[in-house]
Formats: C-alpha cells, structure tokens, sequence
C-alpha cells in the first residue's frame, strides 16, 4: 500500500495519530528534510524507520514503484504542510496511478488553508504555489497568470526570499493586499503581518532575518497569502 501524509507545520503534537502508527509499521519511509525527521521521530519516542530521501530521478521512482508492486507499506511523508501539491511528490503519485496501485490518503495539517485561515481573507478559490528556485522573471509571469478576480494565491518560499517575491508582486500585481504568515503552526513565534504590498516591504526591509522571523531553528519556509 502507499500511503500519502504529512506529519505537522511546526509542532510534532499536531502529527496525526495514523502517521504515528505507520512510522511504526511500513517498509519504508520518504521523507524531504532529514534533520527535521530525525528530530520529529526522537520527539516521538519512537524507533527510527527505514527511510530514504525523496529524489527527483526515474532510478528512484522506478525503485518505488517495484517495492509497491512486491506489496511493500511505503509512506510519502511531506514535512512542510501541503502534501505533494506544492512539492515533487506529485510526479510519484501519478506513476502510482499509471500502475494501477493503491493509494490510502491521512488527514493532517494543509498549509493551504491553514494560511487563508490566519490571514483573515475569504475565498472560495485559491491557488498554491512554490517559488523555489524560481527566477524573479518566472515569479512575476507566475503571480501575473494567476491574478484573477477572487483568486487567492499562497505562496511559498525560503525566508530569506520573502523579500524578493514581495518586490516581484509588487511589479507584477500592485495594489493587492496581503499577508506575511511567519512560522505558520509552529508552537512558538507565530506573526502574521498584514498589510497592503508596500506596507509589508516597509515593515520588513532593512531588517535581519533573526528580527522578522525568529530563531533560524524554526521552520525555514514563510508563507504569503495575496488577495
């Protein structure tokens, strides 16, 4: 069986109780970030599965697919709160469904509407996107595309890009407001900045990343919400 969850967006009491038990229990684990996974299992007090690192790379894919098809428990576990929908883990899911296999789907944390929620805006249609390793051009014709009337849009980036893609916005689609969600679902240090473009660049600019986000500790993805 492959199995789809994810375990929290910053506090390891959030993961979900079936994502608990599998780490006890299949074959093999495929995680994003091994620090944090590591962290997450001693915090857990559990023994650590058999893990590898997600990889973008037929060899690896292919190697999944064989395990599922000798009937392994494999777990996709995404560390960073949207389960492969704003991350790789979508090209191995679609060649789980090309091979006719089973897919069982855990209920947890979603970044997606975890952030609309704490941003205090109302939509009924949204749209999650990542910007790493975008290029400002790529993010400017991205945020442009995406600009519909009613249409939010998440994005997601490193902090220490945030920045960037404010000033991007700030070209490719003036006068929106937005949100600046910091440390979103961690147990300590949350922020939500809010504001029009231009305020929220004022707010955060000239400043350290220590100054607008916390400790570096914490979870290194920030999250705008852009209405």
């Amino acid at each position: 069986m492959f199995y789809i969850g994810c375990n929290h967006l910053g506090n390891v009491k959030d993961t979900p109780a079936k994502v608990i038990e599998l780490l006890q229990t299949v074959d093999l684990v495929i995680i994003e970030y091994e620090k944090i996974f590591l962290s997450d299992i001693k915090d857990l007090n559990i023994n650590p599965p058999n893990y590898v690192k997600f990889e973008r790379s037929s060899k690896f894919l292919d190697e999944i697919i064989l395990m599922l098809k000798q009937n392994k428990n494999i777990l996709l576990l995404d560390e960073m709160g949207y389960p492969s929908t704003a991350d790789p883990g979508s090209d191995l899911i679609r060649m789980v469904h090309e091979n006719n296999l089973d897919i069982d789907i855990i209920a947890g944390p979603s970044i997606g509407p975890m952030a609309i929620a704490a941003s205090g805006y109302s939509s009924n249609i949204y749209t999650v996107v990542d910007f790493f390793e975008k290029s400002e051009e790529e993010i400017k014709n991205t945020l442009e595309k995406l600009n519909i009337k009613d249409n939010m849009i998440v994005a997601l980036h490193h902090k220490e890009n945030i920045i960037n893609v404010l000033k991007c916005a700030k070209d490719a689609i003036p006068n929106k407001f937005v949100s600046l969600l910091i440390n979103l679902g961690w147990k300590e240090n949350q922020k939500i900045i809010r504001g029009y473009i231009d305020d929220v660049i004022n707010v955060i600019e000239g400043k350290t990343i220590e100054e607008v986000y916390g400790p570096q500790s914490i979870r290194p993805i920030a999250t705008l919400v852009f209405s």
